[in-house]
Order: structure tokens, then C-alpha cells, then sequence
């Protein structure tokens, strides 16, 4: 149950925080889409700010357990929430990282996972192989391959970083 489903002063404060994200998320899809200039984002952000972050001060000032740990925690990292206004590189949301993890957690789920912390390492580590491998455009299985024959004869490891250009 998120804020807004709760009864109460919290629930008004959920509302109101959904409704002020709705309309900021909007303002960003219209500056990265090009359809507002970027100094349109900026300033309903700026009209928002106050206030959104007062909501958030009214909600960690509760004390109810979830809410007001959730609500210290968002404005304890204020300046990262708002970054999107102002550098066009930075969405405002998680979903990209999501759907990084995904893979992951799908196969954890499908396979119970590891039992021992050197087999959630491995996991961990192959997985990020594998992801930069594919962001790269490389093929995984000739890294592996490679990166197995050099551990096997004493070799340097090939490097996953590209150089810059």
C-alpha cells in the first residue's frame, strides 16, 4: 500500500505528492521530448520544490513507521532527486536501473538463487560480464572464452573497460 491508499493526513499527503510528481513528470517529457524548453521544467520545478519538499517534511514529522523513515530518507537526498531538472543526462526515475537488474532477479527467482556468498558473487560478477559485454556489442561467449584460456595459463585477464576516444 503506497501513501495515497492510506487513511488519513497520510493519504492526503500521498495524493498530493502523486499529483505534484504527475505534473513534473509531465513537464520533463515535454523538455526531453522538445516539445517545452528545458526552462519550462525548470521553472514548474521551481514552483514545486517548496512545496513538495514541505509535504515530505510534514510526512517524516509524523512518526509513523514506513512513511516517515521513507520520507527522511527522500529528503536526506534532496539535491539527487531534483538533478533531472537541471542536467539533461539524469531521468527521474529508476526504471533504466530496473531494468538492468531484471535479468538478475528473474534468474535468481527461477533458480533460488545461490547458496553460498561466493556463489552470489560469481553470480554477480558473471551477470555483469555478460551485461557489459552486450552493451559493448561483444560477443560473451568469446570473452569468456578468453578470459577463461588466459586465467588457465597464467595470463592477464582481458580488460572489460574500453578505452575513451
Amino acid at each position: 500500500m503506497d501513501f495515497s491508499e492510506r487513511p488519513g493526513r497520510v493519504g492526503e499527503i500521498g495524493s498530493e505528492l502523486l499529483l505534484w510528481s504527475r505534473l513534473l513528470i509531465h513537464s520533463y517529457h515535454r523538455a526531453r521530448d522538445g516539445t517545452c524548453p528545458r526552462a519550462g521544467l525548470q521553472r514548474v520545478a521551481l514552483r514545486l520544490r517548496g512545496t513538495v519538499e514541505r509535504l515530505l517534511e510534514e510526512g517524516r514529522d509524523l512518526s509513523i513507521p514506513g512513511i516517515s523513515g521513507s520520507c527522511r530518507n527522500i529528503l536526506e537526498h534532496r539535491d539527487a532527486l531534483w538533478r533531472f531538472v537541471d542536467d539533461p543526462a539524469v531521468e527521474p526515475t529508476n526504471n533504466h536501473a530496473e531494468r538492468e537488474l531484471r535479468g538478475l532477479v528473474t534468474w535468481r527467482k527461477s533458480s533460488f538463487g545461490s547458496q553460498s556468498d561466493r556463489g552470489n558473487t560469481f553470480a554477480a560478477n558473471l551477470k555483469s560480464v555478460i551485461q557489459t559485454c552486450r552493451k559493448q556489442r561483444r560477443n560473451v561467449l568469446t570473452y569468456l572464452r578468453s578470459a577463461v584460456h588466459a586465467a588457465l595459463h597464467h595470463q592477464s585477464i582481458p580488460s572489460l573497460v574500453r578505452p575513451t576516444p
